[in-house]
């Protein structure tokens, strides 16, 4: 009887810190909408819409992916305060003209009613793109 009951401890227990890593991994990366989801998504639910344009041979997308994106901070601020989008440049050529996007990586934000606010073309460092990303959430 005793094994049993240590057998089904053993079994919750796992299963609640496999639950809690599952958990914690779920907000461990940015989560990415695509263009046409993530502006519906933040005109619903009234929030800026942060895009980042990149192209798969783009060094410096490369590099904002390995190390920008994977901030903890970048991650937190970009999924509770934004609506990110990625745009993959030339596949979606027509979105990225419509914002005269002409260097890469480029971080676009757009306001709550679908209107541009601007762009930043170039790498962003997280600690850049974290005050950057503080002062565009104030903006009303």
């Amino acid at each position: 009887m005793k094994s049993k009951r240590a057998a089904v401890a053993t079994l919750i227990f796992l299963g609640v810190i496999t639950w809690a890593s599952c958990s914690m991994a779920a907000g461990s990366e940015i989560k990415w909408h695509s263009y046409e989801e993530g502006m519906a998504l933040g005109k619903k639910l009234g929030k800026k819409v942060f895009i980042d344009f990149y192209a798969d041979w783009c060094g410096f997308c490369q590099m904002m992916e390995r190390s920008t994106y994977q901030d903890v901070s970048v991650i937190s601020i970009l999924n509770r305060d934004f609506i990110p989008v990625k745009v993959h440049s030339e596949e979606e050529q027509e979105i990225a003209l419509r914002y005269d996007i002409r260097a890469l990586p480029n971080v676009t934000f757009i306001s709550e009613d679908g209107t541009s606010i601007g762009s930043i073309p170039g790498y962003i460092p997280s600690d850049k793109l974290i005050e950057i990303l503080e002062q565009v959430k104030k903006m009303g």
